[in-house]
């Protein structure tokens, strides 16, 4: 890959058996650097990824955002809905779609923020399987917000499959644990193999 090439920042993809090419998935990724993008068309192949409606509005990255991405409108509750059935539709007939759910970059010293709810409500409208990734050293290589960059090395893990089959929106809450759960754990065993962030 040229970018490797270019940048000596190399990746090492693990966990691409789980993805199974005629199956669509949401893709629910921890985010630490712009790398983490770099990386996810090699690590999964094709996917839509989710924006919020205000990147819309920065110039020129904007229409960037617009052509290449599925816009989320979360203004009203009509909105909101709009955008669910969007998303619905593309999982069912377009492709997999790609969310961050700590919803902004990580700056802190924790291994994952909060998750916001919409992959697994997501998930569970469209009875889709989530595929857990975690993109680990990619922070620094590229520091969270830095568009400078340093030779290394990016592990992305892909886990086994989690399936919102037969779940309801009661089960948010439990569907989204398990997947923070199964992220984090891979995160700090990294970091204690590795002694950094």
């Amino acid at each position: 890959m040229l970018f490797s090439f270019f940048n000596r920042i190399t990746f090492d993809i693990q966990g691409k058996e789980y993805i199974e090419k005629k199956e669509n998935y949401i893709f629910v990724v921890n985010h630490t650097s712009f790398l983490d993008t770099v990386a996810m068309p090699q690590a999964v192949g094709a996917f839509k990824a989710l924006a919020k409606k205000e990147l819309t509005k920065i110039p020129l990255f904007g229409f960037v955002i617009k052509a290449l991405t599925e816009v989320v409108d979360r203004s009203s509750p009509q909105s909101r809905q709009k955008s669910k059935d969007r998303l619905n539709e593309v999982l069912h007939s377009l492709g997999s779609i790609l969310v961050f759910p700590e919803g902004t970059m990580n700056r802190t010293q924790e291994p994952l923020q909060r998750f916001y709810d919409g992959a697994f409500r997501i998930a569970i409208d469209a009875q889709a399987k989530i595929i857990p990734i975690v993109v680990l050293g990619a922070a620094k290589c590229m520091k969270p917000g830095s568009f400078l960059m340093s030779p290394g090395k990016i592990k992305v893990k892909i886990l086994p499959p989690v399936s919102a089959n037969g779940l309801n929106n009661k089960d948010i809450l439990t569907l989204k644990t398990t997947v923070f759960t199964q992220m984090e754990s891979q995160i700090v065993d990294y970091r204690k193999e590795n002694n950094s962030r």
